[in-house]
C-alpha cells in the first residue's frame, strides 16, 4: 500500500474545498479511540467485533480490546508472521484476517480468532498465491449461501485496482470486478450484500473521478462469485456499477446500520453521506491528530 502515502499531500486542497460545503458536526457527536497513543512508525488497522470491540493491528501486532470503552487491550502472539499490516478485517466473533502489507511485495492473507487470544495467528497464509491487499470485508449472500473474503488490490489487469474473492478455506480465489481505479481505495459491504468501492486516481487522466464510491449489488457480487467458484470468473465491469457519492477522501469506507456511508482520509476528520437526505458532514474529532 505505499501507493497511497503520496496521495495524503493531493488530498489536502479537495478535502479543505469539499469541507466548506459541509455541516461540521459538534465534538459531542464523535465517539473517541480510547485504546491509546497509535504509533507513527508502521502502518495501523482496525475493524469491530460484532459487541462493539476493536481489534487493532498495529506495528506488527495484533490486538482486541477488552471491554468498549477502554485502553485496555490483549495481544494475540503472531507465531513469528511478520506483518505491516495493510487491513485487519473481522468475519464474526471467532474468525478474522489480518493483511501482511509492506512496501516491497504483496505480503499474505492471515487468520485469527479475536475469542481466543490464546490462539496464536495462523503462520501460513490463507491463500499460497501472493494478492496484492490494502483492504479486505467479509461478504456473504442473503440468500444464495456464498459468502467469503474480498481483497482489495492492485490485482486487477495491468496491476490497477480490483476486487478479488478469497473462499472462507482459501481454496477458490478469482476476481470477482474489473479494474476499479489506478491506485487502491476503500471496500465494504452493507447487509443487504451491497459491496462499496472507492476509487483512488491521483495523477491519472481519471483524476475528476477519484474519491467516488461505487455500489455493485450483491446480485451483481454473487453472479460474480459463483462464477470464480466455477472456475470462469466473470468480474463485473466497473461501468455496471452504480456512482453513490464523491468524497473528499475515501481511503477507508463503511455502510451503517441506516444506510448512511462513513468515509475516512487523510485530513484528519470523518464524512458521512446520507442518501435519504443527499447531504454529507463533516465529523470532527475531540482530541488532537492521532
Amino acid at each position: 500500500m505505499h501507493y497511497r502515502y503520496f496521495k495524503a499531500v493531493a488530498s489536502c486542497a479537495l478535502a479543505i474545498a469539499f469541507a466548506s460545503a459541509t455541516t461540521v458536526i459538534n465534538a459531542a457527536q464523535w465517539t473517541s479511540f480510547p485504546i491509546g497513543k497509535i504509533g507513527q512508525k508502521y502502518a495501523f488497522a482496525l475493524d469491530r467485533l460484532p459487541d462493539g470491540r476493536f481489534v487493532l493491528g498495529n506495528e506488527g501486532s495484533l490486538y482486541v480490546q477488552n471491554t468498549w470503552g477502554t485502553a485496555a487491550k490483549t495481544q494475540i502472539s503472531s507465531n513469528g508472521t511478520a506483518f505491516d499490516p495493510s487491513f485487519v478485517a473481522v468475519r464474526n466473533a471467532t474468525s478474522g484476517l489480518v493483511g501482511g502489507g509492506g512496501y516491497s511485495a504483496p505480503r499474505g492473507l492471515y487468520e485469527f480468532n479475536p475469542s481466543a487470544t490464546g490462539t496464536p495467528l495462523s503462520s501460513t497464509s490463507l491463500v499460497s498465491s501472493t494478492l496484492q491487499n490494502f483492504c479486505a470485508v467479509y461478504w456473504k449472500h442473503p440468500s444464495s449461501g456464498r459468502e467469503g473474503w474480498l481483497i482489495g488490490g492492485t490485482n486487477g489487469v495491468d496491476s490497477k485496482h480490483n476486487l478479488t474473492f478469497v473462499s472462507a478455506d482459501g481454496a477458490k480465489v478469482g476476481a470477482v470486478t474489473g479494474v476499479i481505479s489506478t491506485y487502491s481505495a476503500g471496500v465494504c459491504t452493507d447487509a443487504s450484500g451491497n459491496v462499496y468501492a472507492a476509487r483512488s486516481e491521483y495523477f491519472t487522466d481519471d483524476e475528476a473521478d477519484s474519491e467516488k464510491v461505487l455500489k455493485f449489488t450483491a446480485s451483481q457480487i454473487d453472479t460474480a462469485v459463483a462464477a470464480v467458484i466455477s472456475g470462469t470468473p466473470a468480474p463485473v465491469d466497473r461501468a455496471n456499477a452504480i456512482v453513490v457519492h464523491q468524497f473528499a477522501g475515501a481511503s477507508s469506507i463503511a455502510v451503517d446500520s441506516i444506510g448512511r456511508l462513513w468515509a475516512g482520509n487523510y485530513s484528519g476528520y470523518l464524512q458521512v453521506y446520507d442518501p435519504v437526505s443527499d447531504s454529507t458532514r463533516d465529523v470532527m474529532p475531540d482530541h488532537a491528530p492521532i
